[in-house]
């Protein structure tokens, strides 16, 4: 199954209005290995992901041999930040899904 052995590429993401706001994120898939980890080493692995934005709450979506994550940040941001978050490396070397949620 893809994403039960490395972090998944990003998909085709939403269309983020160059408006829209949003405090809430949906990233994914993400390192395969927090299958089996506690929530709150998926929340640490999230939150050194999103460096630089203040993270409330982290939420795990398991999906059998994949892993996602629904996140709330401090505050609202806005398309130009949601768009460096998807160039972003996931652990140096993946890009993943980063969505409104």
């Amino acid at each position: 199954q893809t994403g039960g052995t490395k972090p998944v590429p990003r998909g085709a993401e939403r269309k983020f209005k160059t408006d829209a706001r949003t405090k809430r994120l949906w990233v994914g898939w993400l390192d395969p290995g927090l299958v089996v980890q506690s929530s709150d080493a998926l929340e640490q692995d999230v939150r050194e992901f999103l460096g630089g934005f203040a993270v409330v709450k982290v939420s795990p979506e398991r999906n059998a041999g994949r892993i996602g994550a629904h996140v709330t940040l401090e505050s609202k941001i806005g398309a130009s930040e949601v768009a460096i978050l998807r160039r972003r490396r996931y652990h140096g070397e993946y890009l993943i899904t980063v969505d409104n949620d």
